[in-house]
C-alpha cells in the first residue's frame, strides 16, 4: 500500500482549520450577507482576510416521518352506525356537536353511546354553529372571549379521555359558511378574526384537557377564491400572517376528489384534487411551520345515483339535485378504488398526516333521507352506507369492503373489533348535528 501523500496530509489540515460559512442562529433571512474581517494570525499578513457570514430564518426542525399505522383513520358518521365503522376497522370516528344546540347534553350521550357500542374508539368531535349571542359583529375579532373559552371549559372536561380532537368550526373560507355558522353578518371570511378563534380555543381546550388536539376548520379547497370564498391557500397564508402558527396541532383541510382521481398532482383551476393537501402542507414549511400536521377532515367521491336506478326520483331528474357537483360522479367501484387508493396514498407519501376523515360512512342510511332534496343531494352520494334506506342500493357499497381491506393491512384495526360479545342499548337520541347538508355548487 502506497503511504498517504503530502498533498492528502495539507489538504486535511486545511480542512480542520478553515473557517465555517455557516448562517448565524436566529439571524433575520432577509439581510443582506456581510464580510466580517478575521485575522489570520499569520506573520507579515499584509491584511485580514475576509469570512462570508449568512443570515437564516429561525424555523422548526422537519418533522419526524409518523409510521403509517398512527395515522388517525376515520370517518364521518351521523347515522351512529358505530358497530358497522368498528366491523370495518377504522379506530377512530368524526361526530359533530352545535354549539347553539338547545339541549347542550346531548353530544355527552352521543359520544358516550359511540364509545359503549364501539369500545376503544377515538373520536375527532367538530364544533360549528356559534349562537347569536356570543358574536361581537367584528370580522376581525367574532366570537367573545367570555362566550367562547367558558362554553369550551365547560364541555370539554364532561369529554376528557372520551375526545381526542375538536375541529373549531367548518370551511372558514367561504362566505356562507363565515356568515351561517360563524360570525354572523355579511362580509367576507377573515384569516386574521379565525386566527383569534383558534388562539382563544386552544387556550380554553388546552387549560382544562392538555392532550386534546386542536384541529382548525377544515378548508374547502377553493382555489384563487372568488366572491363566494377566499382561496384556500390564500386563507392560509393569513392564518399564518395574522400569527396563528402554535394555535393548531392539525391544519383541517377537505381535499375532495372532485373530478380527478387520487393520484393526480393537479386537476383544473379550481384546486379540487385530492392531493391539493400537499399543496396546504407546503405553504405550511414555507411560513417556518414544522410541527403542526394536516387532518383531511372531509374527502370523498360521488357515487353516480344511476348506478342504483336513482336518475330520476319523484318525476323529477336526481342529478340536477346534485348540483355542480353532477360531472363528478363515478361508478360505485370506482369510488371504492379512489377511497382505497387515497387511503394507501396518503399512508405511504404523507409522513406530515395527522388524520384523514372520509365523507361519508352512513348519511344516505339516516332516517332524515327522505324526499328530493336529501335522496338526490350529494351528502347521499358520498356515503358508503344506505342499509335498507334506499331500494336498490345495497346495505353497503363496494367502497366498504374495499376500505376494510385497506385497514386489515396496515394493522388499522383495534382489539375492540374482535370482540364477538353483542351489546344491547338502547337507541340513542336523534343527533340534529349530523344532519350535515353540503352548500350548493352553482
Amino acid at each position: 500500500m502506497r503511504p498517504p501523500s503530502a498533498k492528502l496530509f495539507a489538504l486535511a489540515a486545511l480542512l480542520l482549520v478553515a473557517p465555517a460559512v455557516w448562517p448565524a442562529e436566529g439571524a433575520d433571512l432577509s439581510a443582506p450577507a456581510t464580510r466580517v474581517p478575521a485575522s489570520t494570525g499569520a506573520p507579515g499578513a499584509s491584511g485580514p482576510s475576509q469570512r462570508i457570514r449568512l443570515p437564516v430564518v429561525s424555523r422548526d426542525p422537519p418533522p419526524t416521518p409518523v409510521p403509517r399505522t398512527q395515522i388517525a383513520v376515520g370517518t364521518n358518521v351521523h347515522d351512529q352506525n358505530f358497530e358497522l365503522v368498528r366491523q370495518m376497522g377504522f379506530p377512530w370516528i368524526k361526530l359533530y356537536a352545535d354549539w347553539d344546540t338547545p339541549d347542550p347534553n346531548n353530544v355527552i350521550r352521543l359520544v358516550d353511546g359511540a364509545r359503549a357500542r364501539y369500545p376503544g374508539v377515538k373520536i375527532l368531535l367538530r364544533i360549528d354553529k356559534s349562537p347569536a349571542g356570543a358574536r361581537t359583529g367584528s370580522d376581525d375579532d367574532p366570537l367573545r372571549p367570555e362566550a367562547w373559552q367558558p362554553f369550551l371549559k365547560t364541555l370539554v372536561p364532561k369529554l376528557r379521555g372520551k375526545v381526542q380532537a375538536y375541529e373549531l368550526f367548518n370551511e372558514p373560507n367561504l362566505k356562507h359558511e363565515w356568515n351561517a355558522n360563524i360570525a354572523g353578518g355579511e362580509g367576507m371570511p377573515s384569516p386574521r378574526g379565525y386566527a383569534r378563534i383558534l388562539q382563544l380555543g386552544r387556550q380554553a381546550i388546552k387549560e382544562v384537557d392538555p392532550d386534546a388536539l386542536v384541529i382548525s376548520g377544515g378548508l374547502s379547497s377553493a382555489g384563487g377564491g372568488g366572491p363566494e370564498a377566499i382561496g384556500d391557500l390564500d386563507f392560509i397564508r393569513g392564518l399564518y400572517d395574522a400569527g396563528a402558527r402554535g394555535y393548531f396541532d392539525g391544519l383541517g383541510s377537505h381535499p375532495y376528489g372532485g373530478p380527478c382521481s387520487y393520484e393526480v398532482s393537479s386537476c383544473g383551476g379550481e384546486g379540487i384534487y385530492f392531493r391539493r393537501a400537499e399543496e396546504q402542507h407546503g405553504l405550511m414549511l414555507s411560513k417556518g411551520d414544522g410541527k403542526a400536521t394536516v387532518w383531511a377532515t372531509e374527502f370523498g367521491w360521488l357515487v353516480d345515483p344511476r348506478a342504483y336506478g336513482y336518475g330520476s326520483y319523484a318525476g323529477r331528474d336526481c342529478m340536477a339535485g346534485l348540483g355542480g357537483r353532477k360531472d363528478w360522479v363515478r361508478s360505485p367501484q370506482d369510488v371504492a378504488t379512489q377511497l382505497a387508493g387515497a387511503h394507501r396514498y396518503a399512508s405511504d407519501n404523507w409522513p406530515w398526516l395527522g388524520g384523514m376523515f372520509f365523507f361519508n360512512f352512513d348519511y344516505a342510511a339516516a332516517g332524515w333521507v327522505s324526499g328530493y332534496d336529501r335522496i338526490c343531494g350529494a351528502e347521499t352520494w358520498y356515503s358508503i352506507v344506505s342499509k335498507n334506506n334506499l331500494p336498490g342500493r345495497p346495505y353497503t357499497d363496494p367502497a366498504f369492503d374495499a376500505l376494510r381491506s385497506y385497514a386489515g393491512d396496515y394493522a388499522l384495526a383495534r382489539a375492540a373489533a374482535s370482540t364477538s360479545v353483542p351489546i344491547d342499548l338502547p337507541p340513542l337520541p336523534p343527533n340534529p348535528a349530523a344532519d350535515i347538508r353540503l352548500r350548493p355548487i352553482p
